[in-house]
């Protein structure tokens, strides 16, 4: 006999939150690029994607599918001990169709960042908690570095040919978050520690992208938190926090780029001590003749900024990090001559 609602109790719509449903294939055609195998051997680093649990009849079926469609090969290895074991590798076909879903899945990835950001600007919802239990107001975001502005002693930017506009960083409505590669699957460390100043070439209405742009950011980097108190000890104690609380990202050279309303930036980030080049592109935009929203991302290797990989028990942290960064901010002054 069904359940019945309580009268007076209004029945939530609710789904089940899985990874896409065909992910399985390009993961196994990934996995058997890098090194053949038998579908039981699969079964561990496929759960260490981390795409949610895969039982082992899936995985035989998905096999069966892509050998049928000329996508894997197979034979029977010539057994070490017990049972003959059946081996599958990779086809030429099955590479090309890897590059196709790969390039599917990074077009979704982007819409689903852009899905996320919007409804981070807002500023409210569960999904801080995936990252930053302790700052209700946390926002992930994309991007990596904005602008930053010269040190004392650097060569100043090429004189615009309009006003440049200062612009203060909002920190409850900005946010870096650091994603992270591990044997457990993705870890995803954030904050709105976020400090500084921008100044761009505007108007009520447009960005002036052709136009040189500058600033200063400073992140709090011991406010960084993925929400798991075991992985934020960790990270304090790899970088230092408490000898380096801050770290700062400085413009050096902004160009415009062939797409409107982008940046392609060159500046310098100190972390941990260390300073290095960095070079990437940011997105800009008005959301309103007040409020300028910056976005970009960046990979960084964590061992240039002499920071060794962090190990907990059967964890490991792999040393790229893909570096994400919202900012919005709020017009500070009028034009400067």
């Amino acid at each position: 006999m069904p359940a019945t609602v309580p009268r007076g109790h209004r029945q939530r719509s609710t789904f089940e939150l899985r990874p896409p449903r065909h992910f399985i294939y390009p993961a196994l055609l990934l996995l058997l690029s890098e090194k053949p195998s038998n579908g039981y051997r699969l079964m561990v680093p496929l759960h260490e994607l981390g795409y949610g649990a895969i039982d082992r009849p899936t995985v035989y079926r998905a096999l069966a599918d892509l050998e049928h469609d000329g996508l894997l090969a197979s034979w029977d290895a010539e057994p070490k001990a017990g049972s003959t074991r059946h081996v599958y590798a990779v086809t030429s076909s099955g590479r090309e169709q890897l590059a196709a879903w790969m390039a599917v899945l990074a077009r979704e990835r982007d819409n689903i960042d852009g899905l996320l950001r919007r409804h981070i600007a807002l500023g409210t919802g569960p999904l801080i908690p995936l990252w930053a239990q302790s700052a209700r107001d946390a926002a992930a975001g994309p991007p990596v570095y904005s602008p930053a502005q010269p040190n004392e002693g650097t060569t100043a930017l090429p004189a615009s040919t309009r006003p440049l506009v200062s612009f203060n960083v909002m920190p409850a409505r900005s946010a870096v978050l650091v994603r992270a590669r591990s044997t457990v699957g993705p870890i995803e460390f954030g904050t709105t520690g976020i400090r500084g100043s921008l100044r761009v070439a505007v108007d009520s209405s447009r960005i002036y992208t052709d136009q040189a742009a500058d600033g200063r950011l400073a992140i709090d980097v011991a406010t960084l938190t993925s929400g798991n108190a075991l992985y934020d000890a960790e990270l304090l104690r790899r970088v230092d926090a408490r000898l380096f609380p801050t770290a700062l990202v400085e413009l050096d050279q902004a160009d415009p780029s062939p797409t409107e309303d982008r940046f392609r930036l060159t500046g310098r980030l100190t972390f941990h001590g260390v300073t290095r080049t960095l070079q990437g592109m940011v997105g800009v935009s008005l959301i309103d003749e007040r409020t300028l929203v910056v976005t970009g991302e960046e990979t960084i290797d964590i061992r240039d900024f002499e920071i060794s990989s962090p190990t907990m028990l059967m964890l490991k942290i792999y040393p790229d990090v893909r570096v994400f960064l919202h900012l919005e901010a709020e017009i500070a002054s009028s034009p400067e001559p």
